[in-house]
Parts: structure tokens; sequence; C-alpha cells
């Protein structure tokens, strides 16, 4: 059985190709951490097509959380100066979107606002504070007979 299930982010944005029978094709690769080397990732080239290319197109964009399974595939050719080399691509059968770049950046907004609504909030609580303060310190000096 050839399978292989990973959970990472698209690196670019997607590239459509389209064959000369008209199918179409998404191409893309996902970053993803390697458990073996901590400080590290790898990387791999997804290829989606049939039905799943139009859910893809339409969901998925540059730095998107992904679940992704399909089958692996090696292709072999020689580069232009005669040297064997192969690539690895992952078919795509099945992929689920995780954190959506767009969604997490307006959480991380929301975040900031209610931070700034928190930092504006303990603001006036210490100048209120300040005011009530000076007014007992005058309150204080009045009393005093100098």
């Amino acid at each position: 059985m050839n399978n292989m299930q990973i959970i990472g982010r698209t690196v670019k944005d997607n590239i459509v190709l389209t064959s000369q029978k008209g199918n179409t094709f998404i191409k893309n690769t996902i970053a993803f951490k390697n458990e073996f080397l901590s400080e590290s990732s790898s990387f791999v080239d997804i290829m989606v097509s049939g039905s799943r290319t139009t859910n893809f197109q339409k969901y998925v964009d540059k730095g998107d959380l992904v679940y992704i399974s399909g089958r692996m595939e090696q292709s072999k050719y020689i580069d232009k100066d005669g040297n064997n080399r192969s690539v690895w691509t992952l078919y795509v059968n099945d992929f689920i979107v995780l954190e959506n770049k767009e969604k997490k950046k307006e959480k991380l907004q929301s975040k900031l606002k209610q931070k700034d609504k928190k930092t504006s909030e303990i603001m006036e609580e210490f100048e209120g504070n300040n005011q009530q303060e000076v007014a007992n310190k005058n309150a204080i000096n009045d009393d005093l007979p100098f």
C-alpha cells in the first residue's frame, strides 16, 4: 500500500496546469516539520487532480495549514548537465484545510484589539487612581497649618 499522510503549510501560491486533453491540475509544495531533526523542515511537492482541483483552488492559499493524504510517486530524469535526478511527488487523494491564513490573521487582529482594550482600561484605571491620589494629597495639604 502506498499512502502518505502529512500536515504542513503550503509554501507558495497554487500553480494551475492544464493538460493537452483539457484536464486541470494544481501543483504546490508543502513544508512540514521533520520529527527526527527538530530544527528542520522537509518539503514535498504535491499534485492535485480530478474533482479535487476546484475545491483546492478555492480553499487553499499560500501559508495555509493543511492535512494531505495521497500516494507518492518518484519521477526520474536527466538534468542539463547529464546527471541522473529524481523527484518525489505526493498525488493528493484527500485534503482538509486545518488553518486558513486569513482566518488566522483575523484571529490575531481580534486578540490585538482585546489587548489594546485591556491596556486602555488599565491606563484609565491608573489615571483615575492617579487623580484620586492627587486629590487626597491636596486634601491632606489643606489640613496642614503651614
